[in-house]
């Protein structure tokens, strides 16, 4: 099963302000990240899936927006 990166942090119970602090960065980028507007680099994936024990494989990192419609 594949989990958003929205999907894995309330799977966890984290709040965007609790991961954003764990993972060092500030709430305004990892919004971005969870909105797919800025990728995040492996090392924070690696910590990302470590956080919410979702592993790396399963994590959908970004959407691809032309299936919105």
């Amino acid at each position: 099963m594949k989990f958003t990166l929205k999907q894995a942090r309330n799977y966890a119970d984290f709040s965007q302000a609790d991961m954003a602090k764990h993972l060092h960065v500030g709430l305004n980028t990892y919004r971005n990240y969870e909105n797919g507007t800025t990728p995040m680099r492996i090392r924070t994936a690696e910590m990302f899936s470590n956080l919410t024990g979702v592993p790396f494989d399963q994590i959908i990192f970004y959407s691809d927006t032309t299936d919105k419609m």
